[in-house]
């Protein structure tokens, strides 16, 4: 914007361009200026809400607010991908035992990472021959592998999860949804291999700080290690629904999040647990 050249010839054209759907402007807000009383001030800025570089603290907030651009120009790259695929994209119900219907938008067997989804790969999870593993090493804490590639508002996720290592108490694994971009604010459902399941809202970086919106014994869980179960939520608004195995587990109403990530995660109850992840889906 400081340059007279660009900002009259190069962005006018650029403009042009995304008005006519032949390319997608993305301004990238790095310092603070008046950049929404100009002609991209209607258009989705990066990093999140138009929040400039300059104004994250630190080194830290500054690479997260790098990070934040990265995802969202992958973000916008898959939509136009898929705008440009759209007529191969099939509307078809959820999933036999699951309400509603919707496009089924992320269909990943989980055995790499060539799919455009963006899975987290770190020391603590990856991909290997079973699946996409996630492993908790400290007792207490829940180690995550988010997908990267997509945000979803109203949804229905689908997993397949099998805890393969791991002995304490609350030991297991599970999904996460709505997810902010760095795994902070988000909903956090748990299989534990002794039958029992809890869903909390995570509200801060501490992972301590949560709140229990349901939980209690699961009869539909397959109980131990190396026991495949099926997880499932679907998300209309403030309303969710849980299911295991395909059975309806319970519902919950909360509004604290509207849209976010998708992921998977593994909880230490005592040795190292490795949770194993198969089939994700979701459908919008």
């Amino acid at each position: 914007m400081n340059s007279d050249y660009c900002y009259q010839n190069e962005m006018r054209k650029a403009l042009i361009r995304h008005e006519e759907g032949k390319a997608r402007v993305i301004p990238i807000i790095l310092r603070h200026v008046d950049w929404k009383n100009s002609p991209i001030g209607k258009l989705q800025a990066l990093p999140k809400d138009g929040k400039p570089v300059a104004s994250w603290k630190g080194r830290s907030g500054r690479d997260k607010a790098y990070l934040d651009i990265v995802f969202g120009i992958r973000r916008t790259l898959h939509e136009m991908r898929s705008e440009v695929v759209e007529d191969q994209v099939n509307h078809v119900p959820y999933t036999g035992y699951l309400p509603y219907k919707g496009t089924l938008l992320l269909d990943d067997p989980l055995i790499d990472n060539n799919r455009g989804n963006y899975w987290d790969e770190y020391e603590y999870c990856g991909f290997s021959q079973r699946g996409y593993y996630v492993r908790a090493k400290k007792q207490g804490l829940f180690y995550t592998g988010m997908a990267h590639g997509h945000d979803f508002k109203d949804f229905a996720y689908e997993v397949k999860m099998a805890i393969t290592r791991g002995s304490g108490f609350n030991v297991g694994g599970g999904i996460i949804f709505r997810s902010e971009s760095f795994g902070i604010k988000l909903y956090a459902l748990t299989i534990r291999i002794d039958g029992y399941y809890t869903l909390y809202r995570h509200i801060d970086e501490s992972g301590f700080n949560t709140l229990l919106l349901a939980g209690g014994v699961c009869p539909a869980v397959h109980r131990g290690l190396n026991q495949t179960n099926r997880i499932a939520v679907v998300a209309k608004k403030n309303n969710f629904e849980i299911y295991v195995n395909e059975q309806y587990v319970t519902s919950f109403v909360d509004e604290a999040y509207k849209e976010g990530k998708v992921g998977v995660f593994s909880y230490c109850g005592g040795t190292l647990t490795e949770a194993v992840f198969n089939d994700a889906k979701v459908w919008i």
